[in-house]
């Protein structure tokens, strides 16, 4: 499986890879790139660094799933480092920024198990305290794709805000989890599943709708339950397509008896 992390600088992208790597179980997907080396970056982690020529290179030997320009640079994910990372069996972790992750889906998406999460912040002006606190020089050109960033955010499979470093790493833990068992996510409601309007939102989403919101979900001993969404989830399984989902805090998690809402979806499920 590989877990693809967007979002935009300083939300803790590589903050979060970097502690999952330390548990075991992960390994990096590192991106090629043509920007300079940091301080703290080492080759391989999280990139490998080469010329732009050598970028163009890759391009046209079509080794690259997909590239970008992004700052000025260029970004890529090779094909060859996948296939050699993959054999390891653990889970991949990579960052990746928003155009790249959706044109990653649509080559690798396909043909092999993929969780996409989009990481943000409580405001820009919370950024802008983090870019601060890392001693970051060029914080108005980081913060120039911000808005841009935020459009996406609907498009990934899973949403997070990242208040806590230990709060994120639970919730990514849960979801890699999740993902890796198939279930179906729980209700925190029984009944009354109104036929027509799931089947008025499948309709929306078969038609590539985009403005459907996210489902509002909170995790609980492990568990993933629905707190608010719950005809979208049900509309996203009769029209085979996904709504992203928006992780909640689980202080409105009420369970409830799951024979209902687990004949519900294989009821929307069986009709795919």
């Amino acid at each position: 499986m590989l877990v693809v992390f967007s979002g935009g600088s300083g939300v803790g992208k590589n903050t979060v890879i970097e502690h999952l790597l330390k548990e075991g179980g992960y390994e990096l997907m590192p991106t090629y790139t043509t920007r300079q080396q940091r301080p703290n970056e080492s080759v391989g982690n999280p990139y490998y660094f080469i010329t732009e020529d050598e970028f163009k290179e890759k391009i046209a030997s079509e080794e690259l799933f997909e590239y970008n320009i992004v700052h000025g640079n260029y970004y890529g994910t090779s094909r060859v480092l996948y296939e050699e990372k993959i054999k390891s069996g653990k889970v991949l972790l990579k960052d990746i920024d928003v155009m790249g992750t959706q044109n990653l889906v649509e080559t690798l998406g396909k043909q092999a198990a993929m969780l996409t999460i989009f990481l943000r912040v409580d405001s820009k002006e919370v950024l802008v305290e983090r870019l601060k606190g890392r001693k970051e020089l060029e914080i108005d050109k980081r913060l120039q794709r911000y808005d841009l960033e935020q459009t996406y955010q609907t498009k990934y499979d899973y949403i997070i805000t990242n208040n806590t470093l230990e709060e994120t790493l639970g919730i990514c833990r849960a979801l890699v989890a999740h993902a890796k068992s198939g279930a179906a996510l729980k209700a925190t409601r029984e009944g009354g599943f109104d036929e027509q309007k799931v089947r008025a939102l499948a309709a929306l989403l078969a038609q590539g709708e985009q403005e459907v919101a996210p489902i509002d979900v909170a995790i609980r001993d492990g568990e993933l339950y629905i707190v608010d969404g719950h005809l979208r989830y049900l509309a996203s399984k009769l029209a085979g397509k996904k709504v992203a989902v928006s992780i909640v805090t689980p202080d409105r998690v009420a369970c409830v008896p799951q024979d209902n809402w687990n004949a519900a979806v294989a009821h929307y499920q069986a009709k795919e």
